[in-house]
């Protein structure tokens, strides 16, 4: 009996460096990327995304109040989604806005910096990339290494003025952008750069002639 509960013991004390060593492995770089880095998980299928479809859901994770300033995404296919595991790195960058209900307490004097109806904002970026990345930080005499989980939130200092003008959520399907570009004779097989800003949404295709302007409501421009 004595030997059983010794045996017991041995396995018990195992299984406790074990998780220990799990937690170190993944744990830890998991919760860092929650509660310090600011990731989430990713909406939708990351094989198959679809930046129209999953923006609610990308707005929600930049955070309360904010309006949107563009979205960058990179390569999109002609079925209109992103392959966010691919080799060749896609990735979708959102800036949207805050403003602040008042300047923050450092903010410089008009004429110094600061703007005559003294409005200030907080930039606020979402990447949207590869989940499960890891990423090694150091700072000062430390460093970490976290897991982005998906969806990556940094928000910068605040600032005077907008850093551009603000846009609706977007109305037009990739796909439906995709469709008018290949009837330009667009390579079905190729990956579009897509921009949806205050001009609208911009579609090219790195180092070819194709590259269309579509106004906001998925029309194509000229």
């Amino acid at each position: 009996m004595g030997k059983w509960r010794s045996r017991c013991g041995c396995l018990g004390c195992a299984g406790g460096i074990l998780g220990f060593i799990l937690l170190m492995m993944f744990g830890l770089p998991i919760l860092l990327g929650i509660f310090y880095e600011d990731t989430w998980f990713l909406p939708g299928d990351a094989r198959n995304f679809d930046v129209t479809a999953t923006f609610a859901e990308v707005q929600k994770h930049a955070g309360d109040d904010v309006q949107l300033v563009s979205i960058e995404a990179y390569y999109v296919r002609s079925d209109g989604t992103i392959d966010l595991k691919a080799e060749y790195t896609p990735y979708v960058r959102y800036t949207f806005v805050r403003e602040l209900d008042e300047p923050p307490n450092d903010a410089p004097p008009i004429g110094a910096g600061g703007n005559l109806d003294n409005r200030w904002y907080e930039r606020v970026e979402v990447m949207v990339e590869r989940p499960w990345k890891s990423w090694s930080v150091t700072s000062g005499g430390s460093s970490y290494t976290y897991y982005n989980l998906g969806m990556d939130r940094d928000t910068s200092d605040p600032a005077a003025g907008l850093p551009g003008n603000l846009v609706p959520p977007p109305t037009c399907p990739f796909a439906m952008l995709w469709e008018k570009a290949m009837q330009r004779d667009t390579p079905r097989s190729a990956v579009a750069v897509i921009r949806y800003d205050e001009q609208g949404y911009h579609f090219s295709v790195n180092s070819t002639p194709y590259n269309f302007d579509f106004d906001f409501d998925c029309n194509l421009k000229g």
